[in-house]
């Protein structure tokens, strides 16, 4: 068939493509996280682009060991767009809770426009390309819940 493509792993077509950074962000965005991650250790070249695969939505609790001090780190934490700060229980506690059937009695946490802008710039400081913060999981059945995304070009927020 003289209209097939003689297309070959390795050769100048794949090149081109991870040359071409947009072409090779719709290859990674197509492979999603889990095809993505094996390249963060595959090429310096690649980890800023499969980085922005593997952490542009993750939840605070697993970005703590990530720290500004170390290059590579850099790279994940510009990477993430969206922050989680839900409330995850300890599995203990869950346990001991399920366990013990007890309900420990606690004061419902409320939405705050003032402590949740202060979360957002304090989550800026670690994540400087941060959109948006959330908090959609809520500890209690009485807490509020939130998602806030920075208006882009400004300093101000839609929640």
């Amino acid at each position: 068939m003289a209209d097939r493509l003689d297309i070959q792993p390795g050769g100048p077509a794949a090149r081109r493509v991870y040359l071409t950074s947009e072409l090779f962000r719709l290859v990674l965005d197509h492979l999603g996280v889990g095809g993505s991650v094996p390249l963060l250790r595959l090429e310096k070249a690649s980890i800023a682009s499969a980085a922005a695969v593997v952490y542009r939505s993750v939840h605070v609790r697993d970005m703590k060991r990530f720290s500004r001090s170390n290059p590579t780190h850099c790279i994940y934490l510009d990477a993430v767009r969206v922050l989680d700060r839900s409330y995850i229980p300890p599995e203990f506690a869950v346990l001991c809770a399920r366990q013990l059937s007890v309900e420990v009695p606690r004061t419902p946490t409320r939405f705050s426009p003032k402590t949740a802008l202060n979360s957002f710039r304090l989550a800026q400081k670690k994540f400087p390309h941060v959109r948006s913060v959330l908090l959609k999981h809520r500890s209690d059945d009485r807490d509020d819940v939130y998602d806030m995304h920075r208006i882009p070009g400004s300093d101000r927020f839609n929640v």
